[in-house]
């Protein structure tokens, strides 16, 4: 919503153009972030602490003082739940947006990634680095890497501009109460970056 803006607009890193495509695509990423709800009892949690709910029975009061609770999965419920919704997550959207836009400098972001692969690795100059990248080197690891056959980590550090970046994605992952940890960057298909490796060594890099 527009009346976050203010409140995070302070930062001088925060671009125009950050604040208005986010404003075009918050719909967009409420629906994204509905959609991928995974842990529904903290969620209930959250919602009581707006609307007047009950999260263990899962139930609105009901505004006429003689009308009964209203269910969270009735018609009227799930109007009640969502709009709850849409005000928690968009206070994280904006707080997501900017946080990653503190980080960049003169319109570049660093980003980092952890893969595994041979010892004696070295990329692939027809195949790109992935899209899946993290704005915080230490959250970066090898999610799904594979330690079978001698493979060893491999940390990429690369820079991207904001024109190089998933806005939806990005944000609806740093948003979400079940991904934030993650602290995701998430690349467009086409972006193309150029990008250093080097073995990855615990204690290194703020390991």
């Amino acid at each position: 919503m527009r009346k976050f803006i203010d409140i995070i607009s302070s930062s001088k890193a925060l671009t125009e153009s950050v604040i208005d495509l986010v404003d075009d695509l918050e719909p967009q990423i409420l629906d994204q972030l509905w959609t991928d709800i995974d842990n529904v009892g903290s969620l209930d949690y959250q919602v009581s602490t707006i609307e007047n709910y009950d999260p263990d029975n899962r139930e609105f009061e009901n505004s006429d003082p003689d009308g009964d609770p209203i269910p969270a999965n009735s018609p009227e419920g799930k109007k009640l739940y969502r709009r709850a919704f849409n005000t928690l997550m968009s206070e994280r959207i904006w707080d997501a947006t900017c946080m990653i836009s503190e980080r960049f400098k003169d319109d570049k972001i660093w980003l980092f990634r952890v893969i595994t692969a041979p010892r004696n690795w070295t990329p692939d100059p027809n195949r790109g680095p992935g899209i899946y990248w993290s704005w915080d080197r230490e959250a970066a690891d090898a999610h799904w890497g594979s330690f079978g056959d001698g493979n060893i980590k491999w940390l990429l550090t690369t820079q991207a501009t904001q024109n190089q970046i998933d806005w939806p994605k990005t944000i609806a992952m740093n948003a979400s109460p079940d991904y934030e940890e993650e602290k995701e960057i998430r690349l467009l298909t086409d972006a193309g970056v150029e990008f250093e490796w080097e073995e990855w060594k615990p204690g290194s890099r703020g390991w």
